[in-house]
């Protein structure tokens, strides 16, 4: 696999910050966050299919991100959506410099890239591993 052009990657991330400030101007619009979730989440898997090292890797967290966020859309906060927008202007910015800042905006704002396990804790207690 070889990584796609230049100019391809800056439209790609173009398109994703152009879709994660639609996502932030329409927040309160369920059915118009749920569309272009799902396009977010379709432009993060072109960038996957497409690259190689860290872009890869980033664009799949991303990708792993936004998944959780569409089975959930109404618990996307405010604050969530404008990290998205925080992300995708890093990303453009600085590319695979941008994997660490990426990974701390997206924990402070708590979207996490694998989904809650709800009844773990008490599957501990269950076993006595807590």
């Amino acid at each position: 696999m070889s990584d796609i052009s230049r100019k391809e990657k800056e439209v790609i991330f173009e398109n994703l910050l152009i879709l994660a400030k639609e996502i932030e101007t329409n927040f309160y619009d369920l059915k118009q966050r749920k569309f272009l979730l799902l396009k977010l989440k379709e432009e993060l898997n072109r960038l996957w299919k497409s690259s190689i090292d860290d872009i890869r890797r980033i664009a799949l967290r991303l990708e792993s991100a936004v998944n959780i966020i569409i089975m959930r859309p109404k618990e996307l906060t405010r604050e969530q959506a404008e990290t998205l927008v925080k992300v995708f202007e890093t990303l453009k910015l600085k590319e695979e410099k941008s994997k660490k800042e990426i990974g701390t905006f997206l924990k402070n704002a708590r979207l996490y890239t694998i989904p809650k396990m709800k009844g773990l804790t008490e599957l501990y207690k269950k076993n006595g591993l807590i």
